[in-house]
């Protein structure tokens, strides 16, 4: 989001394509059909079946300025003699700001059935090598981390898990006043606990902050 997205621009002279007959719509579906990227079916053998695409698209602004645009038969005439092509920018439609300063957002979204916090881990690691080839006066901000939200989620589930034991352990030492009772409880809090995750992995399921 944000920044400018470059496009190409083109300006045409309308009384000149007048005066050659030709309409703008004309124009158009020329364009259009010079410009071609486009599945084009599949081939089939006994191994292997290729796919084919209609390929036929612009590589440079010059190739688009070079167009012929009129009737075959007729003396050729360019898209550069009845418009003006330049490279120009789009309309923006949103702009984004940080810290007041306008900047360029890049959203990175993980696979359905990856681990955010090693996805995290692994986006994280591939972001510090980036700055080195950035222009002077452009740093690279991290706005947000979802994997963030669930090591906070995990560590407040093992301060619970740590201070609710502790606190059930001595719940059961005041009432019991026996020390081996005591003791088979206090192990069998985190053996279930130990048996839990053995089976969330078993099963697939990872650490978020659902399972959490």
């Amino acid at each position: 989001k944000g920044g400018e997205e470059e496009e190409i621009l083109i300006d045409i002279d309308q009384g000149k394509l007048a005066s050659l007959g030709i309409t703008p719509e004309r124009l158009g579906q020329v364009l259009a059909g010079s410009n071609i990227n486009r599945p084009g079916g599949s081939l089939e053998s006994i191994e292997s079946q290729y796919l084919v695409r209609t390929l036929n698209e612009f590589d440079s602004i010059e190739e688009i300025r070079e167009i012929a645009i009129n009737p075959v038969g007729t003396a050729p005439v360019r898209l550069a003699d009845v418009a003006t092509v330049t490279w120009g920018a789009k309309e923006r439609e949103e702009i984004t700001r940080v810290d007041g300063v306008e900047a360029v957002e890049i959203a990175i979204y993980k696979e359905g059935d990856a681990n955010t916090v090693a996805t995290a881990d692994a986006v994280l690691e591939a972001l510090k090598f980036i700055p080195d080839g950035l222009p002077e006066g452009m740093e690279l901000v991290v706005l947000f981390d979802q994997s963030r939200f669930i090591r906070q989620a995990i560590n407040e589930v093992r301060s619970a898990l740590l201070i609710g034991g502790l606190l059930a352990i001595a719940v059961l030492a005041l009432f019991l006043r026996d020390v081996v009772p005591t003791l088979v409880i206090a192990l069998s809090i985190p053996a279930s606990l130990v048996a839990t995750f053995i089976l969330m992995y078993r099963l697939g399921v990872s650490l978020n902050i659902m399972s959490l």
